[in-house]
C-alpha cells in the first residue's frame, strides 16, 4: 500500500532526486528534459511511495507572474507523474488532492499546463479562459498555443475569465 509524503524540495537528497527522475523519465520518456526537472525544483513535492520505491511525484512551486497587470506569486504544478506500472490505481488522484490542498493554503492562484485536461477536471481544475503571454527580452509575446492546456484550481474568485491576461517569465524548456 502506497504512502503519500510531502517534502520541501531542499530536504531531498541525491538518491531521492534520482529516484524521482526515474519515475518522471518512465512516465514521460524522452519528452522529460533537464529543464523540465529544473522547473519542478524549489517548492514542495508530494511523493507516492510503496515500501522504499517512489512510484509517483507532483511538485508545487511559486512562479512570479502578472495577472491582469498585477504581480502575483502563482502556485504552479510541475512534474505530475506516476510510474507506468502503477498508473490507473488512484495514485495520481491522491497526489493531486494533497497538492491541491497545499496550494489553497499557500497561493491565491494555482495553475498548471497539461494535455490531460479531463484528468484534472475530475479533480476540480477548470480550463483557463483568458490569454497567456511570456515575457521575453522585456517584451510580452503571445503564447496562444498554450492557452488550451492551461488550467486553474479555483479559489474564491473567478479571475480567469475570457478577458484575463496572464504573463509568465521566459524560462528554458516549456515556458508554461
Amino acid at each position: 500500500m502506497a504512502q503519500y509524503l510531502i517534502h520541501d524540495d531542499a530536504s531531498l537528497d541525491a538518491s531521492i532526486r534520482a529516484a524521482i527522475r526515474q519515475v518522471l523519465n518512465a512516465a514521460f520518456g524522452a519528452d522529460f528534459s533537464d529543464a523540465d526537472a529544473d522547473h519542478a525544483a524549489g517548492g514542495i513535492r508530494v511523493l507516492a511511495v510503496d515500501g522504499d520505491t517512489i512510484i509517483g511525484h507532483a511538485a508545487l512551486v511559486g512562479r512570479q507572474m502578472q495577472v491582469n497587470g498585477v504581480p502575483v506569486t502563482v502556485g504552479y504544478v510541475e512534474g505530475v507523474a506516476v510510474h507506468p506500472d502503477r498508473q490507473g490505481q488512484g495514485h495520481g488522484n491522491a497526489l493531486m488532492q494533497i497538492l491541491g490542498a497545499r496550494a489553497h493554503e499557500r497561493y491565491a492562484i494555482t495553475m498548471l499546463s497539461t494535455g490531460e485536461q479531463e484528468f484534472y477536471e475530475k479533480l476540480g481544475w477548470v480550463r483557463f479562459l483568458g490569454k497567456s503571454y511570456v515575457t521575453e527580452h522585456e517584451q510580452m509575446v503571445r503564447t496562444a498555443d498554450e492557452d488550451e492546456g492551461l488550467m486553474v484550481l479555483p479559489a474564491e474568485a473567478s479571475w480567469h475569465t475570457r478577458d484575463c491576461v496572464v504573463v509568465c517569465d521566459w524560462r528554458a524548456g516549456d515556458v508554461w
